[in-house]
């Protein structure tokens, strides 16, 4: 069943914006039902023909947002890999993506930062959609490494990948707030790691194998996240 987010309400109609009304041409729906989703919950509608309504025929009692709150900091990666972590992520229940650039980050972001956040905010979208999400989890503009560390203080659990760590640290998905850093293609420097571990981190191992860092992003959310 299709299910799109919506953002305004009147009376016991949502509002459908023009870009759901395309997408409802282009799947061809008229007389099936299909969901809404309104500030996290859930709603059977039909579509009112002929106009940009969708009328409610009842509220579902559906919660499909994790119990913890995981944040991903990632790393600026090449951007087919980017993008693919960023839809994963959403799949898998992340709840925000900060995206920061830190000493081996080759990638360049060009042209408008604006256009590049609009882009990926789409694919949050379209990812939460699919996965029949609750809500759309948010996505930032890039920022520094170092202000990642130090918009890190109120976590109860702070994560933060490496390759060079052996041994195997314990990962809590009873905590209510994570936040893991994974860093790009190139890994961090140690003084990076240094630097994390004085703001509290741990420094968890992903294996024996070295992972891409899409991959570790999925591999260690997958971990963290309580469902």
């Amino acid at each position: 069943m299709f299910r799109f987010f919506v953002s305004e309400k009147q009376e016991n109609f949502f509002i459908l914006d023009d870009l759901i009304l395309n997408h409802i041409k282009v799947v061809r729906i008229k007389n099936e039902n299909f969901i809404c989703v309104y500030k996290g919950e859930f709603y059977l509608t039909k579509l009112v023909q002929n106009s940009n309504k969708a009328e409610i025929i009842e509220k579902l009692e559906i919660n499909n947002e994790p119990k913890n709150k995981v944040i991903l900091a990632l790393a600026i990666l090449k951007t087919k890999s980017f993008e693919f972590a960023i839809q994963k992520a959403v799949e898998i229940g992340v709840s925000e993506i900060w995206p920061f650039f830190s000493k081996n980050v080759s990638q360049k972001l060009e042209g408008d930062l604006r256009k590049k956040l609009k882009r990926w905010e789409q694919i949050c979208l379209h990812s939460a959609q699919q996965s029949f999400r609750n809500l759309i989890p948010k996505i930032n503009l890039p920022i520094n490494y170092s202000d990642i560390l130090k918009n890190s203080s109120n976590f109860s659990q702070k994560l933060i990948a490496f390759e060079g760590q052996k041994n195997q640290t314990k990962i809590d998905q009873s905590e209510n707030d994570t936040i893991i850093i994974i860093g790009p293609e190139g890994g961090f420097d140690e003084s990076e790691i240094n630097l994390a571990q004085k703001f509290d981190f741990k420094v968890v191992s992903l294996g024996k194998r070295i992972l891409r860092s899409e991959t570790a992003a999925i591999f260690l959310l997958s971990k963290c996240i309580n469902d």
